[in-house]
């Protein structure tokens, strides 16, 4: 009887260090993928930036681009063109005039 009870307490020693092992193995895979989630998430935040700042980027680019456009458009630079290629006004507009209406087969 009493190695009976030799061997019921060593099997539940061996069966707490089992679990006990178990449970820090556990526990360390738990937090080696968390840090790697971690990194993985902070990786994603840096890009996440770089995007954002290159949209900023563009953006004043294309302010810059429309406010040439709008420069380039304006009435002052055209008329200066039109001295500069030494056009004339027309004198006199004729405009065709469609007979019948225009049709199409499908």
């Amino acid at each position: 009887m009493k190695m009976f009870k030799e061997v019921v307490k060593q099997q539940r020693v061996r069966l707490w260090r089992i679990g006990h092992i178990g449970l820090f193995i556990a526990t360390m895979i738990f937090g080696v993928c968390y840090i790697a989630e971690i990194n993985r998430a902070t990786a994603k935040g840096y890009q996440f930036r770089e995007l954002e700042l290159s949209i900023e980027q563009l953006d004043r680019a294309v302010s810059k681009q429309d406010s040439e456009i709008a420069r380039l458009e304006s009435v002052s630079r055209i008329a200066r063109s039109v001295r500069m290629l030494e056009l004339v006004p027309a004198q006199k507009i004729s405009y065709i005039e469609e007979l019948a209406p225009a049709v199409a087969f499908r």
